[in-house]
């Protein structure tokens, strides 16, 4: 398995949408939201983070790294590591992807229908 503190250092958290996190995850840690978000309840298990700028509520705008690395969510730590979520920073070509379309492909993994939510950029 790939040392992804390494590898995502200088990416600038090209990987780090706001994507479907567990809800206790951001209960939790909101003390370490970067920015002011909303949030959009998915089920009882998952909630929608809603940023300004499509980002994740843990991401440094600062230094473009996530201040709750150690404890991350389950689709963070399965980005570069299953082949529905490319490392983009490796795979420049995966930035082609739509937003809609990652966002559609974490709720399948998830087990959750996103595939009618609306994501604007």
């Amino acid at each position: 398995m790939r040392d992804w503190a390494k590898t995502c250092q200088g990416c600038g958290g090209k990987c780090c949408g706001a994507y479907p996190l567990p809800s206790e995850l951001l209960g939790r840690f909101a003390d370490r939201l970067q920015v002011p978000c909303g949030f959009m309840p998915l089920d009882d298990e998952y909630t929608m983070p809603l940023t300004t700028d499509g980002m994740c509520p843990f991401l440094s705008r600062h230094d473009g790294l996530c201040v709750v690395y150690r404890d991350r969510a389950p689709v963070c730590r399965a980005y570069g590591e299953i082949p529905e979520l490319p490392c983009q920073k490796l795979h420049p070509e995966a930035a082609l992807l739509s937003v809609h379309e990652t966002v559609v492909r974490i709720g399948k993994r998830l087990g959750l229908d996103l595939t009618a939510m609306r994501v604007e950029t």
